[in-house]
């Protein structure tokens, strides 16, 4: 397995403990690096992945800050929901 390749980087595996789960925190520049990494382990092995990207608290705020300009832009044209 390749933890590591341009745009994907694994930053720790860990093992919970009397169940068989396993948390893998990645660095990923876009989704598709993470199908890039977990599809063959799919594909061999028929593992299921729970995939829930996170992100900074820097970026949730620049989120909020992206859906609030998108949504006054909307009211400016006259959309409404």
């Amino acid at each position: 397995m390749n933890d590591e390749f341009e745009g994907f980087k694994v930053l720790g595996r860990y093992h919970a403990s009397y169940s068989n789960n396993v948390y893998i925190i990645v660095q990923a520049s876009a989704g598709i690096k993470m199908t890039e990494h977990f599809a063959p382990w799919k594909v061999k092995f028929d593992i299921d992945f729970d995939i829930k990207p996170v992100m900074t608290d820097d970026e949730k705020v620049a989120e909020h800050k992206l859906v609030g300009s998108l949504m006054a832009a909307e009211q400016k044209m006259g959309f409404t929901g």
